[in-house]
């Protein structure tokens, strides 16, 4: 009953995506979608983005579970993957804060929705924002802010300057773990147990010497790591799929029972990390069957 009533809501935000459901919201999402104000005149602009909580709030009468299919669904149809080589990351101080977004040095723009972790931003902490640089007018969009904590920059004086930031994966070899085409370090210095894959965002604590140029890599974690209970399979190709139209996951990178291969429609828990993928913000890293759909054509 559980399997045939998740399925049935998929199938529902799918032809409301196509159908008159689907185009009632979108026009009416584009009438009333409140837009943040901009920076002050001096300062560099940025682009700004309606959040996925503004949207399902204009939406009540819609059923909650199929109104985050048809937000979720839409949002990855128009999702443009970012360049990896445009991505940088900058330290900053939270310096405005409202409800539906926010300002990082008074001008970059983030919304909720990019800040991950279970650490709230407020105005005057210090974070660390991944942004993408335009190539053309430099403007910089945010990917990414975790907030960080001062101490680890370190209160009393040392040789070594510790410092942290996000870096994003650009391929992999069985021992080492590239983030640029010329930079990489050893496979075991990624801790959490998982295998790292293209577009995963990582967090790297790096030390350098006074005076020099000499950077040592000191820790290397996933940026963000949460636990999914009960996701549904949306889709499926080949050796790679979707869960819950949003979380990329590809078998050749992921832990599973030895016995099991992901099918569609089955409810399934999973392990999901931050991470850059074609239409997803997420990726699997691990995956345990709840439910499996015997019959797919339910």
């Amino acid at each position: 009953m559980r399997r045939s009533k998740r399925i049935t809501e998929h199938k529902m935000a799918e032809q409301a995506l196509h159908g008159g459901i689907g185009r009632q919201i979108e026009e009416r999402a584009r009438l009333c979608a409140p837009t943040p104000p901009p920076p002050k005149e001096s300062l560099p602009g940025s682009s700004v983005e309606a959040t996925s909580a503004s949207r399902r709030l204009l939406f009540p009468d819609v059923m909650p579970d199929v109104m985050s299919l048809l937000v979720l669904l839409r949002c990855a149809r128009q999702a443009k993957v970012p360049h990896i080589s445009n991505l940088k990351s900058v330290r900053g101080i939270v310096t405005h804060l409202c409800t539906d977004y926010g300002w990082i040095n008074e001008s970059i723009f983030f919304n909720p929705d990019m800040v991950c972790g279970n650490v709230p931003v407020n105005v005057g902490m210090s974070v660390i924002a991944l942004v993408e640089e335009d190539e053309t007018t430099h403007a910089l969009k945010t990917i990414k802010v975790k907030a960080v904590s001062d101490p680890i920059y370190g209160i009393e004086p040392s040789e070594f300057d510790k410092r942290l930031c996000i870096k994003c994966v650009t391929y992999t070899t069985r021992d080492n773990i590239y983030i640029s085409e010329e930079t990489f370090f050893p496979m075991q210095l990624l801790s959490g147990g998982f295998l790292p894959f293209k577009g995963d965002l990582l967090l790297v604590e790096y030390s350098l010497k006074q005076g020099t140029l000499n950077i040592t890599i000191n820790t290397v974690r996933f940026l963000n790591c949460q636990n999914m209970d009960e996701v549904c399979i949306t889709s499926t190709d080949g050796k790679t799929g979707v869960v819950e139209s949003c979380i990329f996951f590809t078998v050749d990178s992921l832990q599973k029972p030895s016995d099991y291969t992901p099918g569609l429609y089955d409810i399934v828990n999973v392990v999901a990390v931050d991470s850059i993928q074609p239409h997803c913000s997420w990726r699997a890293v691990s995956m345990i069957p709840v439910e499996m759909c015997i019959d797919q054509a339910l």
